[in-house]
C-alpha cells in the first residue's frame, strides 16, 4: 500500500532501504531503543535493514508505518498494527537531535488521520513505559486519552517487563 503524506514540517512515506542508516542512529540511541517493546540495543544499520524488509514484506492489512522524513532526512519512524476487529497500535521514535520540536505530534495526527480514514479504524491504541513522559506528552498532544495503568510490558533493551499506560484515541476524534 504506497502511500504519503505531507504535514507542515514533515513528508512521512514507506521507508526504503536506504533510511536503514538514519532509522538505526535514531532507535540505536540507548535513551530512544529503552523506550520501546522490540528494538534492540545497539541498533545495526543491518538489522534496521531487516525491519524495513519486514515492513515492506507486511500485509497492508496487518501493518503498515512510514519513515518521517524532516529537511529531506529520514529521523525516525511511525507504525501501525492490526490488534483486533477495527483496532490499530501505533509506535512511534525520532532521532534524540529532533525531540521536543513536536515533530512526532505532527506526524502522529497525520497518520491517525490517515489510518481512521483508510482503515476503518474504530480505535487506535498506544501502549507507554511509564517512565517516558516524552511518548506520553506526545500521545496527550495528538488528541489521546490516558486510560491508566495496563499491566506491564516487555523490553528488549532492558530485558524485562515494565509498567506501561495505555492510551486509546477513538474515531470521534475526527468531528473534533
Amino acid at each position: 500500500m504506497p502511500h504519503s503524506i505531507r504535514t507542515d514540517r514533515l513528508l512521512l512515506r514507506p521507508a526504503t532501504l536506504r533510511d536503514a542508516p538514519a532509522i538505526a542512529r535514531a532507535f540505536g540511541d540507548r535513551e530512544m531503543a529503552k523506550s520501546t517493546k522490540t528494538w534492540p540495543h545497539p541498533v545495526t544499520v543491518e538489522h534496521a535493514r531487516f525491519r524495513i524488509r519486514q515492513w515492506m514484506a507486511a500485509s497492508p492489512n496487518e501493518q503498515f508505518g512510514f519513515a518521517l522524513v524532516y529537511q529531506g532526512q529520514a529521523i525516525g519512524s511511525l507504525g501501525f498494527a492490526h490488534r483486533y476487529h477495527e483496532v490499530w497500535s501505533v509506535g512511534y521514535g525520532i532521532d534524540r537531535a529532533h525531540w521536543g520540536q513536536g515533530l512526532v505530534t505532527e506526524a502522529l495526527k497525520a497518520a491517525c488521520l490517515f489510518t481512521f480514514r483508510t482503515k476503518r479504524a474504530r480505535k487506535i491504541e498506544a501502549d507507554v513505559f511509564q517512565d517516558n513522559p516524552g511518548s506520553q506528552a506526545v500521545a496527550l498532544k495528538a488528541g489521546f486519552r490516558c486510560i491508566g495503568d495496563i499491566g506491564p510490558g516487555w523490553s528488549t533493551v532492558l530485558q524485562g517487563d515494565f509498567p506501561r499506560f495505555g492510551y486509546e484515541l477513538k474515531r470521534e476524534w475526527l468531528r473534533l
